[in-house]
């Protein structure tokens, strides 16, 4: 799969050229209008070389090849990104969801989806791929939510019998091909998509208040997906663990799906209940899970510290320590 990812990163590299606007594509065209002058100096050319006159002359053929050869040279450059901005290639809507097979097929190396975001990425500047790419992610995730909620509804269940987790159960969580990593890959896929352009110092502050349009669009499709029954589920289960200290490692076993639910209310504010009171019922297990892993808080852990209030102080001091650290990035 490592492969055939980057072949095909590599093969569709060349559509970021369709990221120009049109507008470039007059400029090639009113260039290569004068072009046409030329001929009658070429023609004036075989004139010159009277057969009187020797091989002085004979000569004067030559550079007019080697210049064609070079015109040739020139012209075998540039129509490549012309030829894309004046038709660029239809893929069909089918087939562009194709590629989100890659993220929902097993197991996927971080080089595999390294490559598979750079696919993503050169096939959303098509028309309309962008759109339908997306679309197809909201679909994936919005299916693989529901088959997660029996899953759930499963350790549950047996957590409140106090039985003992059998590998099966744990087994539908645990491999790295398990739904709940799909479900991360996708959402991770989903918010790349969202990834505003890089700003300038000077913008940061009114980047701070607004969101860009991509920032917007993802921003409403994370607001559709948090209102999955998923999120009520895995609270339920993580309060079922939480009245058993015995069953604590199982929290670590659904860390992808915590963070799946982090990453969803990337854009919640400290006003949306739904999260304040998820992460404060919680916050005994997310606070461990922080203080045990504190990088998880320059990640999708990041969000918590909209509800500061459910971090204890050594995980405060932690956050601290490292905004600190962002901030001399930053400057220098």
């Amino acid at each position: 799969m490592d492969s055939l990812t980057t072949l095909l990163a590599s093969v569709t590299r060349s559509l970021s050229v369709l990221q120009k606007k049109p507008k470039s594509t007059e400029t090639p065209a009113t260039a290569a209008e004068p072009t046409p002058a030329p001929a009658p100096a070429s023609t004036e050319a075989p004139a010159t070389t009277n057969p009187g006159e020797s091989s002085g002359e004979a000569v004067v053929p030559a550079p007019a090849e080697s210049s064609d050869k070079g015109k040739e040279k020139e012209s075998q450059e540039p129509p490549s990104a012309d030829i894309l901005l004046k038709t660029p290639p239809q893929i069909p809507e089918a087939s562009l969801r194709l590629v989100v097979n890659v993220l929902d097929a097993g197991e996927c190396s971080s080089r595999t989806f390294s490559q598979t975001l750079t696919l993503i990425q050169n096939l959303s500047h098509l028309e309309s791929g962008r759109d339908t790419i997306l679309d197809e992610l909201k679909l994936r995730a919005e299916r693989i939510s529901n088959d997660l909620i029996p899953d759930l509804k499963e350790l549950l269940e047996t957590i409140s019998r106090d039985e003992t987790v059998s590998s099966t159960t744990l087994s539908k969580f645990t491999p790295a091909s398990s739904s709940q990593a799909k479900l991360l890959r996708i959402l991770k896929t989903i918010d790349f998509f969202g990834t505003a352009p890089k700003k300038s110092a000077s913008s940061k502050a009114n980047a701070e208040k607004t969101l860009s349009p991509e920032e917007e669009q993802v921003k409403a499709l994370y607001s559709h997906l948090a209102s999955s029954d998923l999120w009520k589920r895995l609270g339920d289960t993580l309060g079922g663990i939480e009245a058993k200290p015995e069953l604590l490692y199982l929290s670590t076993v659904l860390l992808p799906l915590i963070e799946s639910l982090l990453v969803v209310n990337k854009f919640t504010d400290a006003s949306s209940t739904e999260f304040i009171d998820f992460t404060t019922a919680h916050s005994k297990i997310l606070n461990t899970m922080v203080r045990n892993n504190p990088s998880l808080m320059s990640g999708s852990f990041a969000v918590l510290v909209r509800n500061s209030t459910m971090l204890d102080f050594e995980n405060k001091r932690s956050v601290s320590s490292l905004l600190s650290v962002c901030v001399l990035s930053d400057r220098y």
